[in-house]
């Protein structure tokens, strides 16, 4: 079973410690004057939930909002459709498989796709350059992290997942096949046929394999549906056998009434089937909606964990952030040339807005939090000039 995103982010915080520790030179870049900086990784962690439970409000209004179909503009934390998902799981696998001619023979392509974005980063924010050490390392964790986040089975280590969600729509279908299956009065006749012919066939495979000079011969089969007679025995008779010529008149009246009766009985029937379809598919829709919904509130305050990650690691800024999406954009133009289609191009831009939307809120909450702290901790935070109360001041 795969690690759990959490779980993935902090064996990938322990590791960028480490090397923080040995590369001493990039820490002293790092500022010290505007907070206090956690002197163990534990205490960084138990600094989340107070910083996350002041924006963690904030999560049901940015992800409930629903993106029309025609509607290309952008709306900041909105999330992206199932469609756009799935395009970006696309985008990944063949960025994955496309080997250009000057990657090294020991880069994979998810490698040097990673190496491409972090010299994209650095040309759009140059600051970040001193602050993130180590870009062949960070390349390959960028590169399992992708990987991970478009094929893992199971994002929440449950059942139900973003990619998992292809296979529950298209099963949609089978099911409602299966509700029509119940309804056809032919179904016990169709098993015992389909088995019977089987049987027959294994025969006769046998009895030539064995070379015998009379092999079995499989009989036709005839469904009812096809044979003449069933279809005889299914309409009702036009006359009687018994019937005097001079009453054939009443008996075809009786026979188009039965006729007619049959064919109404028999639209009720379709009519009760089309509906049970429509209730069973808009039933399908509601689950898939909910579920999506339900992943995106889960991994918009995962995304608020990771930027407060970055903030305690790599002392990173709300700005800096502003750089991740168009070097993102960047490097996969570069890597896929005319293959990156608009389509793509707006998939992955909804992708990144949700992402870094979320992340530049754990890290503004998490610097407020700290500020605040700082402030009582000096005796001279005021909650009326901070705006937050119309009561007196805390220190009088």
């Amino acid at each position: 079973m795969p690690q759990t995103f959490s779980d993935l982010a902090s064996s990938i915080t322990n590791h960028s410690m480490k090397h923080v520790n040995k590369h001493k030179s990039h820490s002293k870049l790092r500022s010290n004057q505007n907070r206090p900086r956690s002197s163990t990784t534990s205490s960084s962690s138990s600094s989340l939930s107070p910083s996350l439970s002041s924006s963690s409000g904030s999560i049901d209004t940015a992800t409930t909002t629903i993106e029309t179909n025609h509607s290309h503009v952008m709306v900041e934390g909105q999330p992206p459709t199932l469609q756009q998902i799935e395009l970006v799981r696309h985008v990944w696998d063949r960025v994955c498989e496309l080997r250009q001619k000057d990657d090294g023979p020991s880069v994979s392509p998810a490698h040097a796709f990673g190496l491409l974005f972090y010299k994209a980063l650095f040309e759009f924010d140059p600051v970040l350059k001193t602050k993130l050490g180590n870009v062949i390392q960070q390349a390959q964790v960028l590169a399992a992290i992708m990987s991970y986040l478009t094929r893992s089975p199971s994002l929440k280590g449950e059942s139900g997942s973003l990619k998992d969600l292809k296979p529950r729509s298209t099963g949609s279908a089978q099911s409602a096949s299966s509700v029509q299956d119940c309804y056809s009065p032919y179904k016990d006749q169709d098993e015992k046929i389909t088995a019977h012919t089987y049987v027959d066939i294994l025969e006769h495979q046998a009895s030539l394999s064995k070379g015998a000079t009379n092999p079995v011969v499989i009989p036709p089969q005839i469904h009812p549906r096809q044979h003449p007679s069933a279809a005889i025995d299914a309409t009702p008779k036009k006359y009687s056998d018994d019937v005097c010529p001079f009453y054939q008149q009443e008996q075809e009246e009786k026979y188009q009434q039965q006729l007619l009766l049959q064919q109404k009985q028999q639209d009720q029937q379709e009519r009760q089937r089309e509906s049970l379809q429509k209730d069973h598919l808009f039933q399908r829709q509601q689950i898939l909606a909910l579920q999506h919904q339900e992943d995106n509130h889960w991994f918009a305050y995962k995304l608020r964990e990771l930027g407060i990650q970055y903030v305690e690691e790599y002392d990173l800024g709300p700005e800096n952030l502003d750089s991740f999406g168009p070097a993102l954009n960047s490097a996969l133009k570069l890597r896929l040339g005319d293959g990156f289609t608009p389509l793509m191009d707006r998939a992955w831009n909804q992708v990144a807005n949700f992402t870094f939307y979320h992340m530049k809120t754990g890290l503004e909450a998490h610097v407020a939090y700290h500020r605040r702290a700082r402030r009582l901790s000096s005796g001279s935070y005021c909650s009326i000039e901070a705006g937050e109360t119309h009561g007196a001041c805390t220190i009088q």
